[in-house]
């Protein structure tokens, strides 16, 4: 069933109108805007309307692009500042090679006698990247030609252009053999060198390129030794030059104190003796003297000697008054010992020379260095200090006290310490004082450098046998003192030795029990099972 659909006229009269009068009014606009004058901001409305469009703001490329061949294998790139660019993309022959945040660039690795075109471009923060530049081109320098062969036959391989840093030197604390301080002092001199890199290894692991100056605060690596440093150079065209070094014994253990420590008083002076410690790095000994009491440091009390003698005699001293001297003796890396002390009252008269005692300590407190009124005193407990609370080190190994006793050898250094914690911190004075035969010697124990432990190391005397010992600790801020005994064992390296003989022999007498017996019932088990055939599988 076919249908015609009719569409009436008026719709298609509607139809026509508004397409005509639209083509009117456009074509009456077009003719009004060129030859009536229409207002700007109108023109501007309209054209908006009508057309719109977006606006983009770039960046410009960079200009006055430089580039400069200074070697076989470098080429540097400079150019202007762009502003509001972030950084800027270098391209060698058309392709991305680097960024760079700054306006210039150095191109590396390159080979030699071969040109290279270079443009760059600037973007923003956005990432919105500029036109490139102007291509500017460099030719790289030829390579250096290579020494002849001593044959004289054939060139040797290629080698690299020789850096431009010349004269360069490192220097550890202005050229010293000794440190006792892991910190030390760099010397540094290169020239043309505007970047360095330092380091405790020769293969600079994670080491990183810094600016170049002459003088540099560094720290060694752990452990007493021989220390190197070791530095390279870099100049402004990228030569590395070689490594330069330099070494420094680093030593941070207190030397021994010296041995044998006497004080002969006379009139109006007094002799001080004693013999240098087995050390083979001493140096030498610093006297410290005091009217009122063992100076606790070498920088306490009045500077009375210093040098390598084994003597000292102070003279122009007042007769009836007591003289207080601590020894220190130091090492070539100026380390100090705990120190020796010794006290003597000069005598007008002729008298036999007095073994030295150490002072006795008054029944009376030792007077408080500050008022009574401003001070009270307070517990504090050096009362409970014993022998066990004290250590005892030879080789380091530590040697534990049996009921007072300590037994050491008699070839090997002696170190007595006690924690920190284990005194309470006030004005005090801890010493050992030593009894042989008719003598006696005294040290300080005084605070090690990492303030851990008060510790002391003496000589042993070169005997055998018994040797008592008192240590007293004296607190003047709470007027108490504590006095603990006890005694050493002092044993040579061969009765040690025959120590393990013997115990080496009682092992090898049960050793040989115990194959006896292993023979025996091997013997009894192939007898009784083996031999007569009841013994299967």
């Amino acid at each position: 069933m076919n249908a015609d659909i009719k569409i009436p006229q008026i719709v298609l009269k509607s139809v026509f109108s508004f397409l005509f009068l639209g083509v009117t009014l456009i074509l009456l606009f077009s003719f009004f805007s060129e030859t009536l004058r229409v207002p700007n901001f109108l023109k501007q409305v309209l054209a908006l309307t009508i057309t719109p469009s977006v606006t983009t703001v770039s960046l410009p490329p960079p200009q006055n692009l430089s580039v400069t061949a200074v070697s076989s294998s470098q080429i540097d790139l400079t150019w202007d500042l762009v502003a509001g660019a972030s950084y800027y993309n270098i391209y060698r022959d058309n392709n991305l090679v680097a960024s760079s945040t700054v306006s210039s660039y150095s191109d590396t690795g390159l080979s030699p006698s071969t040109t290279y075109t270079y443009n760059v471009s600037a973007v923003d923060v956005s990432g919105m990247e500029s036109p490139k530049s102007s291509s500017v081109s460099a030719t790289t320098l030829s390579a250096p030609a290579p020494p002849p062969s001593e044959e004289g036959g054939g060139a040797l391989p290629l080698i690299p252009p020789t850096p431009e840093v010349s004269e360069k030197s490192i220097v550890i604390n202005k050229g010293a053999t000794w440190t006792n301080s892991r910190e030390v002092s760099l010397t540094i001199s290169a020239k043309q060198a505007y970047q360095m890199a330092i380091s405790n290894s020769i293969d600079f692991p994670g080491g990183i390129w810094e600016d170049y100056t002459t003088s540099k605060k560094w720290i060694l690596t752990e452990g007493d030794g021989k220390k190197t440093v070791y530095a390279k150079f870099r100049s402004f065209s990228g030569g590395v030059s070689e490594i330069v070094s330099d070494s420094i014994i680093l030593d941070t253990m207190p030397p021994a104190n010296i041995l044998n420590l006497e004080a002969i008083p006379g009139n109006q002076q007094i002799l001080l003796k004693w013999e240098a410690p087995p050390d083979k790095d001493f140096a030498g000994v610093r006297i410290m003297g005091s009217l009122e009491f063992f100076p606790a440091n070498p920088w306490d009390g009045i500077l009375v000697y210093q040098g390598s003698k084994t003597s000292f005699l102070a003279v122009g001293l007042t007769n009836g008054k007591r003289y207080y001297y601590t020894v220190f003796s130091y090492d070539k890396a100026g380390n100090f010992s705990s120190g020796a002390i010794v006290s003597a009252v000069p005598l007008k008269e002729e008298i036999p020379p007095i073994t030295p005692v150490p002072p006795i300590i008054p029944s009376t407190p030792i007077p408080s260095p500050f008022p009574p009124t401003s001070v009270a005193p307070i517990p504090s407990g050096i009362e409970e200090l014993e022998l066990s609370d004290f250590d005892f080190w030879q080789e380091g190994k530590k040697i534990i006290p049996q009921h007072n006793k300590v037994v050491i050898r008699n070839d090997l250094l002696l170190t007595i310490s006690i924690d920190y914690e284990k005194v309470p911190e006030v004005l005090k004075t801890i010493m050992i004082t030593l009894r042989k035969e008719d003598k006696s010697f005294s040290f300080l124990l005084r605070l090690n450098k990492q303030s851990t432990r008060y510790e002391a190391t003496i000589v042993p005397p070169n005997k055998t046998g018994e040797m008592p010992f008192i240590i007293e600790v004296l607190d003047y801020r709470n007027q108490s003192f504590k006095k603990i005994s006890g005694s050493f064992e002092l044993i040579a390296p061969k009765e040690e030795i025959k120590k393990y003989k013997k115990i080496d022999l009682s092992f090898l007498v049960w050793l040989v029990v115990l194959l006896i017996i292993l023979v025996l019932l091997t013997y009894y088990i192939w007898k009784k099972y083996i031999s007569s055939g009841n013994f299967t599988l």
